[in-house]
């Protein structure tokens, strides 16, 4: 295998990595739309593959990736202003000797 070869396969594997992870994370949470997560990692999943793939199905990658990243984006900005009431971690009350029962 050539060093080139290698040094993209090496990449491909590492993007890939981060996308599936990141694209779990996203699944793994209700903070955005389930449809726009599976289409951002499955289409960021053939980009990262692009030296692997036919180049009609990494333009269909392009295409799905960007449809997940606009409603992603769109998802985020549209709930921006919106604040949730968590509480801060000084403000939990915890007692070592508590017990519930």
């Amino acid at each position: 295998m050539s060093p080139a070869r290698f040094a993209f396969l090496t990449t491909a594997i590492i993007a890939l990595t981060g996308t599936i992870a990141f694209g779990t994370a996203l699944l793994r949470t209700d903070s955005a739309p389930r449809i726009a997560s599976v289409l951002y990692t499955a289409g960021l999943s053939a980009l990262c593959l692009t030296f692997l793939l036919p180049a009609p199905v990494v333009r269909t990658g392009h295409i799905v990736a960007g449809v997940g990243m606009i409603w992603l984006a769109s998802s985020v900005w549209s709930n921006a202003g919106r604040t949730e009431s968590v509480a801060h971690p000084t403000q939990l009350s915890y007692s070592p000797h508590r017990v519930d029962g």
